[in-house]
């Protein structure tokens, strides 16, 4: 169940989710005095509500929707993944110093290889996990490309709390990446792709001499605090409106698992940490852990 303030939700409008039905909540009504409450459910129509002070039980009905083909949504469960196809992870790396930034390939390099190491030590015994080579023909590369644009564009707008109650599952969004999530899993033999991409700033030791002159104001740990208690909490604050933070240092990471054969999004998430040295394989698979911890 959400939260909005206006009965039409707004491009940019601070949502919250509250949590699954049923459920008690206490609101803040503001000055407003009115609420709307909107729940969702995979393979039914949303459902909202006006509520004031006054109301202290609500129930909402819920209309089952179908699909294209004619089938009923949200019905069929997904069939277990036995091998998912990496693709990256794709990680920049920019060294800030105080009078400059740099962008290390080198750093990128290595710290995408020591992720996907830890990206296969978390789904161990659960899936083989292959790692997807780069392209090497003008035929491959546009087929990886559809795939790593359709993508990003749904790690960045789909929230990864209420994407498991969404009326119907969202797919790749063209179809060419569609095409292209296929083709990858009938040459690989796998189910599912899993694309993992962010990226870190680090700043030197001329950048942390300035700071104190200059004061830059954030810290990425602030903000992964924040954020790991939001989702504790089942509370999607911090993913609304969807952006991707700026700060001083950090490493952002975001992850997108995709089925093979139709394009369905089958799990998005994202988050902020301290910075990961290339060579630190344990801190690597520390924060492997936390991005992977909602991923059933």
């Amino acid at each position: 169940m959400s939260v909005r303030l206006s009965a039409q939700a707004e491009p940019g409008e601070v949502r919250q989710v509250s949590g699954t039905t049923p459920l008690e909540k206490v609101l803040d009504f503001g000055k407003a005095g009115r609420l709307w409450l909107e729940v969702e459910k995979r393979g039914y129509a949303p459902s909202s509500v006006e509520v004031t002070p006054d109301t202290k039980t609500i129930t909402l009905p819920l209309e089952r929707i179908g699909t294209k083909d004619g089938r009923e949504a949200g019905k069929a469960a997904a069939p277990p993944l036995r091998k998912v196809l990496l693709v990256g992870p794709e990680v920049r790396v920019t060294l800030r110093r105080f009078a400059k930034e740099e962008v290390s390939a080198d750093q990128g390099s290595r710290l995408g290889s020591t992720l996907a190491d830890a990206v296969r030590a978390c789904y161990s015994g659960r899936a083989d996990v292959e790692l997807l080579p780069v392209a090497q023909d003008g035929e491959e590369e546009s087929t990886q490309k559809a795939l790593w644009r359709d993508t990003r564009t749904s790690m960045e707008l789909i929230d990864p709390v209420r994407l498991p109650y969404l009326s119907e599952a969202p797919r790749l969004e063209t179809r060419s990446g569609r095409d292209a999530a296929r083709k990858l899993g009938e040459r690989f033999g796998a189910d599912a792709i899993l694309v993992v991409s962010g990226r870190q700033t680090v700043e030197t030791g001329g950048m942390k001499v300035g700071k104190v002159a200059l004061f830059a104001a954030g810290s990425a740990a602030s903000y992964a605090a924040a954020y790991s208690a939001a989702m504790a909490r089942g509370d999607s604050l911090f993913v609304y409106p969807v952006y991707l933070p700026a700060f001083s240092q950090g490493l952002l990471l975001q992850a997108a698992l995709v089925r093979c054969g139709d394009g369905e999004v089958l799990w998005i998430n994202r988050g902020v940490w301290s910075p990961v040295s290339p060579d630190d394989s344990a801190e690597a698979a520390r924060v492997m852990k936390e991005l992977f911890s909602s991923l059933q």
